[in-house]
């Protein structure tokens, strides 16, 4: 559920974005307080979330031998051959418009690292694809912790994540690559993390928690967390929603971890817990819209950029239409790719790596 609602809102934030570009009659909600930059939060959420879910997630990896090997694959798996694809059909698209892709954008998409920017920012050919980076980037120091063989990986993890990010944030390095290794975004994780862990530890001793206790808890902070966030809506936040800021200053990044981090921590942490304890049917379409995030994330601005030329063709100018069917386009056409694309495509790299697909 919560994916779904991060990969709506960042779909949300693309099309206000599309819609600024002066086709369209100027959009009510383009202008409500600075909802068109604070959509962006839905990526904050992403991070949280993927915190949570590699701490729930690497625990059956620890006790393996090549638990660290099989971890690495599984996450190579999960992103790279449909990031590959559609970045392919980008390339494709640009190519056919006169837009020309560049070799830094290539290297981006292929090495993910920014090892070729030493002071200028690279983007991949997606361009969104700048936030995979990070996940990557994630997922290669667990992979470190793993290969160390570490026997309770999560303190090391926390202090080394939160580690970084001040380093980064107090020092400030001039070097891209030296930026991004330390940045203030790697808090987002972090407090992932705390929740994997605090999480793990209900689950375990679930018959002697204070439910009663808990269950207050849980809606306090849940409720804590939303109000944070919708109240940063009235904050100007058009320079912590921009890539090339958070990735170049590191006072950017930290003002975004916190503005809009961790009030989407604590918001996960109240919901995770109010899901583990209170009877709550999640609906399921957002399930389904959750389970196909990762398509909706790579594919959305094509999609809202074909919304968009139909309604030039027709010569449908209102922009609040505008925005809300291209955001309702993308989220539907995620469903079909995550069925008939992402999943296949999944099951068949499985295949390839493992005896058989899990």
């Amino acid at each position: 559920m919560m994916r779904a609602l991060a990969v709506i809102s960042v779909i949300y934030n693309h099309a206000m974005i599309i819609d600024r570009d002066g086709k369209f009659n100027p959009s009510a909600q383009v202008n409500f307080l600075f909802l068109r930059h604070w959509t962006s939060i839905g990526l904050d959420l992403f991070f949280v979330i993927s915190g949570l879910i590699m701490t729930i997630v690497v625990k059956s990896y620890m006790k393996k031998p090549s638990g660290w090997f099989n971890f690495f694959i599984k996450r190579m798996i999960r992103i790279i051959p449909l990031y590959w694809l559609y970045s392919i059909i980008v390339y494709g698209e640009r190519f056919i418009i006169k837009h020309p892709v560049t070799g830094g954008e290539i290297a981006k998409t292929i090495l993910f690292f920014p090892i070729l920017a030493a002071k200028n920012v690279i983007l991949p050919i997606i361009g969104q694809g700048w936030s995979l980076t990070y996940e990557m980037y994630f997922y290669s120091i667990i992979v470190i912790f793993l290969f160390l063989k570490i026997k309770n990986i999560f303190p090391y993890l926390l202090g080394l994540l939160i580690a970084l990010a001040l380093a980064g944030y107090y020092l400030n390095p001039p070097d891209v690559l030296l930026k991004f290794v330390c940045t203030p975004i790697l808090i987002e994780f972090a407090l992932g993390v705390a929740i994997g862990v605090a999480y793990n530890s209900a689950v375990a001793n679930f018959q002697k928690l204070n439910k009663k206790l808990i269950k207050r808890l849980s809606v306090v902070v849940g409720v804590i967390g939303l109000v944070l966030m919708l109240s940063s809506m009235n904050l100007d936040s058009d320079h912590i929603s921009t890539p090339f800021y958070v990735i170049t200053d590191q006072h950017t990044a930290m003002l975004r971890s916190l503005i809009w981090g961790l009030p989407c921590g604590l918001f996960v942490l109240g919901i995770l817990f109010m899901e583990l304890l209170f009877d709550i049917n999640i609906p399921k379409v957002l399930i389904k819209v959750g389970d196909a995030s990762f398509s909706g994330y790579l594919t959305h601005i094509l999609v809202i950029l074909v919304i968009g030329k139909a309604f030039e063709r027709f010569n449908l100018l209102n922009g609040d239409v505008f925005v809300i069917v291209a955001t309702l386009a993308a989220t539907v056409a995620s469903l079909p790719l995550y069925t008939y694309v992402e999943k296949p495509l999944l099951n068949i790299s499985n295949k390839l790596f493992f005896k058989k697909a899990h």
